[in-house]
Parts: structure tokens; sequence; C-alpha cells
């Protein structure tokens, strides 16, 4: 029978904490590949919490690693307060899961504040999503997948979004110094390590002279 010398159960101890812990990308939070059916899930140990999959990979979780979950949202107030609102919808709230048909229905008589909603982008058919590349937009900094979708929400690109470039803060990657440049935004990664797990295919990424 193997037995433990206490340095090896504080490392034993070490290793579950870190694998307990929910890492977790503020600005990552809005991508998906259309909002509008974006379903919030659990992951892990710990019941992390992200508003899609696809923002649980970004944070080191494995799809197999996730059970859906139903958002808690706040029902709708009396229709006629937002009967002539612009009827465009918005995914509100810190995991941007709760979906309203217009910001005034978010806004009045739910609680949430302009600054917690997003624009849900219709059609999403016209856009291409295997085309990854993020940009923020507005003032609320709204993420989407990329320019198109950003359009389809409302926006105009060229005036309203920047390029983001994405960091995975779980990413467990050799330290090997091969620099990629990805995407529109020419993101600077450390290898294609890190940049496969910012989303980034290798068809998206130019090797760096050094």
């Amino acid at each position: 029978m193997h037995s433990f010398a206490p340095a090896d159960c504080q490392e034993k101890e070490d290793e579950e904490l870190v694998q307990e812990e929910c890492l977790y990308d503020k600005e990552a939070e809005y991508f998906s590949f259309d909002a509008s059916q974006s379903t919030p899930v659990k992951c892990g140990k710990s019941k992390c919490e992200y508003p899609n999959v696809e923002t649980a990979i970004l944070n080191s979780f494995e799809e197999d690693q996730c059970k859906e979950t139903r958002a808690r949202c706040p029902g709708k107030p009396n229709p006629l307060m937002c009967e002539k609102a612009a009827t465009l919808p918005v995914a509100c709230g810190p995991l941007r899961a709760c979906q309203y048909s217009s910001l005034c229905e978010a806004t009045n008589g739910n609680g949430f504040e302009e600054s917690e909603c997003c624009r849900v982008p219709d059609d999403v058919s016209k856009c291409d999503v295997s085309s990854f590349s993020p940009v923020l937009c507005g003032e609320n900094s709204c993420g989407y997948y990329n320019e198109c979708l950003a359009s389809r929400a409302g926006y105009y690109p060229e005036s309203d979004c920047n390029d983001y470039c994405p960091t995975n803060p779980g990413t467990f990657c050799m330290e090997s110094y091969e620099p990629v440049e990805c995407g529109k935004g020419r993101c600077q990664y450390t290898n294609r390590c890190f940049s496969k797990d910012a989303f980034f295919s290798d068809e998206q990424c130019d090797n760096v002279q050094v």
C-alpha cells in the first residue's frame, strides 16, 4: 500500500483546488453563434456557470463536462408599457441568458439596467458562423463572433465596433515562443496552442518571424 507524505497530500489538495476554480473571461461571456439560441450551462464539479458551451470551452472545460440549465429571468411587464417601443430583441443579465423582445421590456419592470443588455442578432443564417473574427460593439462592449453578426444586431462595425483578441485564462499550453498573428485584428499569441484555445483556426493565423 502506498502511503502519502504530507507534501504529497498538500500537492493533491492544491491540484483539486485548481480543478474546482471557476475561470471566467468576462469579455468572452457574450460570444455565441446566435445569442437567441444560447443555452446557459453548468460545468465541472463546482457547477461553474457560463452563458453557453462556447464560453465554457473558452474557459478550459470540455463540452461533455457541461450540462444545460435554465436561466431564472424576471417575468414580462405590462405590454402596454412598451407598446410603442422598437422591437429589437436583447439579451440581458450576467450570463446574457434572459431574452426580451425590446430594451423597453427588459428595463421596465424587469429590473435590468440598459448597461446589462446586448442586442441579439437576427437571421444569423445570413452570416458565416464558421468565420471567427470577434468584435466588441457599442457602449456596453457587447461581443459578437464576427462583424456580420454585429451588423445583424444593428451595429455599424466600421464605426461602432473594435476588434477583440480573446484569451483563455485557463489555457494549459507550453510556453515555447513560436508567435503567430490571427484574424482580422491580427491578434498575437505565443504559439498555435494558445491561438487554438482562443478559437482561431490554423488557417486564420500566420507565423511571425523572430
